[in-house]
């Protein structure tokens, strides 16, 4: 069923910008953090 595993795709791509957010919030220097996750 493709459209289940597209609903699974956002939902984990979802999660992803949220880990992302959080962590852009609780580091002092935002920048740093994201040359890391990338």
């Amino acid at each position: 069923m493709p459209a289940l595993k597209e609903v699974s795709i956002v939902r984990w791509a979802q999660e992803l910008m949220l880990l992302r957010v959080i962590q852009w919030l609780l580091l002092p220097a935002p920048s740093v953090g994201a040359n890391a996750l990338d």
